[in-house]
């Protein structure tokens, strides 16, 4: 990436301290914590965590200083927009589960405006928490900016624990890091930017941020501490003619320690050869314009450069990267060790020029942002096959556990079951075409918002890539669900294919009953007369189990099916 004028420290920066701190910020989260990715999807509306309690309190509860701003700024000031642009930010936000993470947050587009009136305008202050308003700056001395705090940066209407109407405003304020903790600060509500040319970076004095909290200094969870922006440079690279372009997949390998399961995953993607190149689209989880591009040397084998820009994710806001991986050991002084991530130069793959399949033995990965390490996808161990796209219906699901409501634990159930990608003959089904329905004592069963906390909206066909991480999660091929009263005695599951023109092809529905004996094994009552398939935990068929735990689905004459976890001593 060629380096932006004046943004010159920042990646000085970049390269000198995330090259080492990228490495000892993984560590320190192997070491200390497991945290999801930082993520702008499904970011909690202030209310959420002002009812939560989330907010940190300032020790002295008196009103911020008056601000200078007391109306967020939603439209676009008038004057000179720059809009192309690449945002490099080291910041804090909020995680339900384990509190606050100091990140940082590559590759972002941010808008700022030269205004008309002589002020300077930037959207998104806070890279961590979008707010969708202008911050306010006004010049100084020099290439200067002064923006005096506080400012009215969020509004929300919103209703309270008792059923009322109420309203909420946030402010962007400077603030101190303190005891895990920010703290406003009460000597100095003025932060600085530099303005040199196209880019626009944030003053480091003292450790400052701007941070995001309510109307007694009460912090919401995000603030920012360093920030550069500059022109963006890298484009995309695009074949000459896309509609020769082959529907391919990708096969890899996937990990999932928190369920400690082992699985080949395949993905969709495109693919298009060009006498001796090669170019892949499709590879990052949101939709990007660009190519990943390959070229055929003496030895067989596809070389792909790192760090290709292959377009923008408009979903997360981030300039999507394709970036070559491997993960090295370390050891900790206690003994213990745990994987850094590195940046490889290239991936090699080799070529099978009778079917047109690729293969590599390392990881590629689709990355957020040029400078730091923030994978989008890894796809280890990966192999490109041409894709025989059929329609049909997809594979049962196959249950895998069960757990009857417990007002004692979250005050809800939970079942898991695993879904395939795969038709009852073997083709690979598009993921973005199958759904699946859950089914209560033999009721299709719609998800609603007003009944479970961060769901976006009611849903009752579930895409397969769907989740809201708290009612419904993803690991690999198995789904974890959680359902909300005491009541319901069996549970079902079944999945279909719908194709563009909205018809249905469907599995057979599976069901088993919520039920546990001593040993907590689940008991689902057989049909005498069914007869019965026996899978492992990844979803094979074994013909006759051995030692462990299968499940066991039974078909009933009537094509309905039941499913029983089994212990094999």
């Amino acid at each position: 990436m060629k380096k932006f004028y004046s943004i010159f420290a920042m990646a000085a920066m970049c390269t000198a301290v995330y090259a080492q701190s990228s490495v000892a910020s993984r560590q320190f989260a192997e070491n200390q914590k497991p945290t999801a990715k930082f993520s702008l999807n499904n970011l909690p509306k202030l209310s959420e965590l002002k009812k939560a309690n989330h907010l940190q309190k300032r020790a002295a509860q008196k009103r911020i200083g008056t601000p200078t701003v007391k109306t967020p700024i939603y439209d676009q000031p008038a004057g000179k927009l720059h809009d192309e642009t690449y945002r490099l930010s080291y910041g804090i936000y909020y995680d339900a589960n384990f509190g606050h993470w100091l990140t940082d947050v590559d590759g972002q587009k941010a808008s700022w405006v030269e205004g008309d009136d002589g002020k300077v305008y930037l959207k998104n202050p806070f890279s961590t928490y979008p707010t969708n308003t202008w911050l306010t700056a006004t010049r100084g001395q020099g290439d200067t900016l002064n923006v005096d705090l506080p400012q009215a940066i969020y509004h929300e209407n919103y209703t309270d624990f008792f059923g009322n109407p109420a309203e909420l405003t946030a402010y962007a304020v400077r603030m101190k890091y303190a005891g895990n903790s920010g703290i406003y600060d009460n000597d100095c509500q003025r932060i600085q930017y530099v303005l040199r040319g196209d880019s626009l970076i944030k003053v480091d004095e003292d450790y400052s941020l701007i941070g995001l909290c309510g109307d007694y200094g009460d912090w919401y969870g995000y603030a920012d501490w360093k920030t550069a922006i500059g022109p963006m440079t890298d484009k995309i690279v695009t074949p000459e003619s896309v509609e020769t372009a082959q529907p391919y997949t990708i096969e890899y390998d996937y990990h999932d320690s928190y369920m400690e399961t082992d699985e080949r995953l395949r993905y969709p993607c495109k693919v298009l050869f060009d006498g001796d190149d090669v170019y892949i689209n499709g590879l990052s989880k949101n939709p990007t314009d660009g190519w990943a591009k390959g070229t055929l040397n003496k030895d067989g084998q596809f070389i792909f450069k790192g760090q290709q820009y292959i377009g923008y994710d408009k979903k997360n806001g981030r300039y999507i990267y394709f970036e070559p991986i491997y993960y090295k050991e370390y050891t900790n002084e206690d003994g213990t060790t745990g994987d850094s991530i590195y940046v490889a130069d290239e991936i090699a793959f080799t070529f099978n020029a009778d079917d047109q399949t690729f293969r590599s033995d390392k990881i590629l990965s689709t990355n957020y942002g040029h400078y730091t390490i923030n994978t989008d996808k890894e796809y280890p161990n990966a192999y490109f096959s041409f894709w025989d796209q059929q329609i049909s219906a997809p594979k049962d699901p196959v249950f895998t556990e069960l757990y009857d409501y417990n007002p004692d634990d979250w005050g809800t159930g939970n079942f898991m079951f695993r879904l395939s990608n795969y038709s009852e003959d073997g083709y690979y089904l598009n993921e973005a075409n199958c759904y699946y329905n859950v089914f209560l004592d033999g009721e299709k069963y719609t998800y609603k918002a007003d009944e479970y906390q961060k769901l976006p909206y009611d849903i009752t066909d579930i895409p397969y890539t769907f989740t809201d991480k708290w009612n419904i999660f993803i690991f690999g091929t198995q789904r974890n669900l959680y359902f909300n009263g005491a009541d319901w005695k069996t549970v079902g599951v079944q999945c279909f294919y719908r194709d563009e023109d909205g018809k249905e092809y469907r599995s057979h529905r599976v069901t088993a009953k919520l039920k546990k004996d001593e040993t907590g094994i689940e008991i689902v009552t057989d049909d005498a007369d069914g007869s019965a398939t026996y899978f492992d935990l990844s979803g094979r068929t074994v013909n006759k189990p051995t030692h462990g735990v299968y499940l066991k689905t039974v078909t009933g004459k009537d094509g309905s099916r039941h499913t029983t976890k089994m212990v094999v001593k």
